[in-house]
């Protein structure tokens, strides 16, 4: 078990993108904007409440002038939610400059190869190629004729080498149609111990039926969160440290990895709950309820 907490991408952080961001026109100060007009502020898209809106900044004006929109599509998989996405045809490149990491992931993939590289300078002092492709299904001959291919959605690199001057590219593709991303966290990963058997995983559905009189049932399908329930070991000369790095996380969202095998214990959420069960002379149980974000 491990959590990655990502580091903020900002302007400083994001060398280059593929994605222009020309999702509308640019804030200006002196430009009057009506009512339903957008603009880019602060790589957000705003929409106007009222008419005559003049030298009203979006970033403090208010609902009253202006409403949030979400983010532009170039900085949709940097805003902190997994269903929000950047997308692309074909192709979608960004290099980022975080500083010290060891660890990326990428959730709410839709690409058939993803490729990271790591350049200090001039040199590559890293380079993972993955196929998106996913083959646990494949068992036998048949399965590998007549399967239907099933896709991840999902990138975990956790043996990135730590320099401090590096740029990270991430180039992903696919022969057709649009490729998006819907998070890219990059930072230090800290171990909190390890998974034991029977981790549960779920989701808290936000969709909502109703019925009318006559019993016919109406689906509003909505976003969903993953969750996660499980217990670690950890040795009890780290219990201390487990327990205040758990504790320094409440209320922030990180990259949870229960196991790097598997999609649904993969979560970019906050920590619900944790308890310590001191069970042993030498080892104790960690017991994680951890909550996504839509």
């Amino acid at each position: 078990m491990k959590l990655i907490q990502p580091i903020p991408i900002g302007d400083a952080q994001l060398v280059s993108s593929s994605i222009p961001e020309t999702d509308f026109g640019a804030w200006d100060v002196v430009a009057t904007y009506a009512g339903g007009q957008h603009v880019v502020r602060g790589h957000r898209i705003w929409l106007a409440s009222q008419g005559a809106n003049i030298g009203k900044d979006p970033l403090t004006a208010g609902v009253s002038w202006w409403v949030d929109q979400g983010p532009t599509n170039r900085f949709g998989m940097f805003d902190g939610s997994v269903s929000t996405v950047s997308t692309a045809d074909l192709s979608l490149t960004v290099v980022l400059a975080p500083g010290r990491i060891d660890s990326l992931a990428l959730l709410n993939v839709d690409a058939a190869e993803v490729v990271v590289t790591q350049r200090v300078g001039s040199e590559i002092t890293y380079q993972k190629t993955v196929s998106m492709i996913d083959n646990s299904a494949v068992i036998d001959w048949y399965s590998y004729f007549f399967e239907p291919i099933k896709i991840l959605d999902y990138v975990l690199l956790t043996d990135i080498p730590v320099f401090g001057e590096a740029t990270l590219e991430i180039v992903a593709t696919k022969q057709a149609g649009t490729v998006s991303i819907g998070m890219c966290a990059t930072g230090l990963q800290s171990a909190i111990g390890k998974t034991i058997k029977s981790p549960t995983a779920s989701i808290t559905d936000y969709s909502k039926k109703s019925t009318d009189d006559f019993g016919n049932a109406v689906l509003v399908q909505r976003g969903f969160s993953k969750r996660m329930a499980t217990k670690v070991k950890i040795d009890n000369d780290d219990v201390d440290r487990v327990h205040a790095l758990l504790a320094s996380v409440r209320a922030t969202p990180v990259v949870w990895i229960g196991s790097d095998s598997f999609s649904a214990l993969a979560i970019y959420g906050f920590l619900k709950d944790f308890s310590i069960d001191l069970a042993y002379t030498n080892f104790s149980f960690c017991t994680l309820d951890v909550e996504g974000m839509i």
